[in-house]
């Protein structure tokens, strides 16, 4: 298996998407490549996009020490 790159980790291409990737996406993107799946092999004109993951948000919410000044003391 090859690494995963930055783009992969934080996008995801619907065309990539399943209903088993509901916690790395949310369920209305995996709602989203679902109906990829289905409609795209019936001829139904469907432009692929892509969804932020999970990891993209958590990444961000890291970043200039965001996340330590919103956590709350335990």
């Amino acid at each position: 298996m090859s690494p995963q790159t930055a783009a992969s980790i934080y996008t995801l291409d619907f065309s990539d998407i399943t209903h088993e990737d509901v916690g790395r996406v949310g369920g209305k993107n995996a709602s989203l490549g679902e109906m990829f799946h289905a409609v795209k092999p019936k001829g139904v004109g469907v432009l692929d996009g892509f969804a932020r993951t999970a990891d993209a948000y958590r990444f961000v919410l890291g970043t200039d020490g965001f996340l330590p000044r919103t956590k709350r003391d335990e």
